[in-house]
């Protein structure tokens, strides 16, 4: 939930560097991304929305290198406040971390896929089963509804949303080990389309 909060203030922020890039709107957004990965190092994924921001802003080369380390500075100072033991003991990090990620492949925690069933292969579990099970079939239907709604009525917005959506279920939806927490912010983002959608008419 912490990661998904920052996730949203990071796209946020993001969407927001299409029209302001003054050096606060690098370091808020900044900021939001460090506080996210330190919350969970999935959420440097996110670390594409700004950049998507930049590109389809049509910002100039200079002033978006200038802001993406001033971005990346800020985001490294956060992340250094919240878990600095990841930082001070790194080597320790990722052996942590190989391990678990053996850990998890071994077949036994009951979040596991592939499983029986069609539903259970890699990306079809979450649209089959993991998120019409979360979201409910009424809003599962809406964010489908909206995301093909946002689509027909494209804005350079949704690009930055869109960017990390892609980005995060390309990703984690490869995974073997998947616990549906594991997914919400696109969860958080199924929202946003049904609620445009429905707001329009």
């Amino acid at each position: 939930v912490m990661m998904t909060f920052w996730i949203m203030v990071t796209l946020y922020a993001s969407v927001r560097l299409i029209r302001h890039t003054r050096p606060r709107d690098f370091i808020f957004a900044g900021l939001a991304l460090g506080l996210a990965v330190g919350s969970k190092y999935t959420a440097a994924l996110a670390g594409i929305a700004p950049v998507t921001a930049l590109i389809v802003g049509k910002k100039p080369m200079g002033e978006s290198v200038r802001g993406l380390c001033l971005l990346g500075l800020a985001a490294l100072a956060a992340c250094f406040v919240v878990t600095p033991f990841s930082f001070l003991h790194f080597k320790e990090l990722l052996a942590a971390m190989s391990y678990e990620n053996a850990h998890v492949h071994g077949h036994h925690s009951g979040f596991s896929v592939p499983a029986a069933g069609l539903q259970y292969r890699r990306y079809v579990y979450e649209l089959a089963a993991g998120w019409p099970f979360s979201m409910g079939m009424a809003l599962y239907l809406g964010a489908a509804a909206g995301a093909i709604w946002a689509i027909a009525r494209w804005k350079k917005e949704y690009a930055v949303v869109a960017a990390f959506a892609v980005l995060f279920f390309g990703v984690v939806g490869h995974w073997t080990f998947k616990p549906l927490r594991y997914t919400l912010p696109l969860l958080a983002i199924g929202v946003l389309p049904a609620g445009l959608w429905m707001a329009d008419w």
